[in-house]
């Protein structure tokens, strides 16, 4: 999924939005917070294909009990992201 997103990223455009929702729904039920690999992957897949409500899913976990790492995996998604999580070319 990570080098699909790349290649997806890589076109400029973004992802119609039946794959988008289909997409985020299997990004969401992948995530594992007790995974930083998961975690990890996620929030790059996240960044490249502009998944919205997969976004808010993993900003949510920092509500929860988490491992150092993974919170600060998260942190700095939202910190990249917040704002225009939707546009993955604004930077």
């Amino acid at each position: 999924m990570l080098e699909l997103s790349d290649r997806q990223w890589h076109t400029y455009e973004l992802l119609d939005n039946v794959i988008k929702n289909e997409v985020e729904n299997w990004i969401i039920s992948k995530c594992k917070k007790e995974s930083f690999n998961a975690i990890d992957l996620i929030t790059l897949i996240i960044g490249r294909l502009g998944l919205v409500k997969a976004y808010e899913h993993v900003n949510s976990l920092l509500d929860e009990d988490l491992a150092n790492e993974i919170r600060a995996t998260i942190q700095e998604t939202v910190a990249e992201l917040d704002g225009h999580v939707e546009d993955p070319w604004m930077k």
